[in-house]
């Protein structure tokens, strides 16, 4: 135990002045070599240094633990199946069954028959092509030629802007925009020239009637 160089008293080795006369203990009381209270904080501040590093260790180990947990369970979540509209449904057409798109050709008959005029050298089969396509302005449009190649001599059967769908079209008529042979067509001819694509083709009658002439038109085409 150190003693007091002044008084010579004893001292407790953790106080730096003597309690009898006041005296500094450290350096110069007897056994001492370093203040004790200097000591005594130095191993405080190891000591709080060490507790932080491992504090800090444990919560770095615990987010990490906690991320690898969360990651584990997102990966082993059920996503829900996504409904098959198409399934089941027969009002839902497929691209197989319904190959109405632009820039595509058609190829099948039209056929003449009952008629009435000056010429029954028209009355039978002919064979016609079909095409959608698009208009100034991406208007779409189909028609029907007698040739598979359009150029000045080939002959314009029918002709209407439409509303393409995947499964159908329906006519959009205007003034003296649309015509099958030598006869305009007005918005009277929506319904009978509506066609819907049936078994994988086109079908549609129409009974053509003018003043010269009238017979009854039946063309059925198929996507080439």
């Amino acid at each position: 135990m150190p003693i007091c160089d002044k008084c010579g008293s004893y001292v407790s080795e953790i106080e730096t002045n003597c309690r009898k006369c006041g005296a500094f203990i450290y350096p110069n009381a007897s056994g001492a070599n370093t203040a004790p209270a200097a000591n005594v904080r130095r191993k405080r501040g190891i000591r709080i240094i060490i507790a932080a590093a491992v504090m800090i260790c444990v919560a770095v180990a615990a987010m990490f633990l906690l991320a690898l947990n969360a990651r584990t369970a997102t990966s082993n979540v059920s996503l829900p199946e996504t409904q098959d509209t198409t399934s089941g449904s027969a009002d839902v057409p497929t691209a197989a069954s319904t190959p109405l798109r632009l820039g595509s050709w058609w190829h099948g008959i039209l056929t003449i028959s009952n008629y009435t005029g000056k010429d029954d050298s028209l009355a039978g089969p002919y064979e016609v092509w079909g095409y959608f396509g698009t208009a100034s302005g991406r208007t779409p449009y189909f028609e029907l030629y007698d040739s598979d190649t359009v150029d000045d001599d080939t002959t314009v059967i029918l002709s209407m802007f439409i509303d393409l769908y995947p499964d159908h079209f329906v006519p959009v008529i205007g003034e003296e925009n649309a015509w099958i042979l030598d006869l305009y067509l007005d918005e009277r001819d929506v319904d009978a020239l509506t066609v819907y694509c049936k078994n994988g083709s086109l079908q549609f009658e129409y009974p053509y009637r003018t003043e010269e002439e009238s017979f009854d038109i039946k063309v059925v085409v198929y996507p080439e």
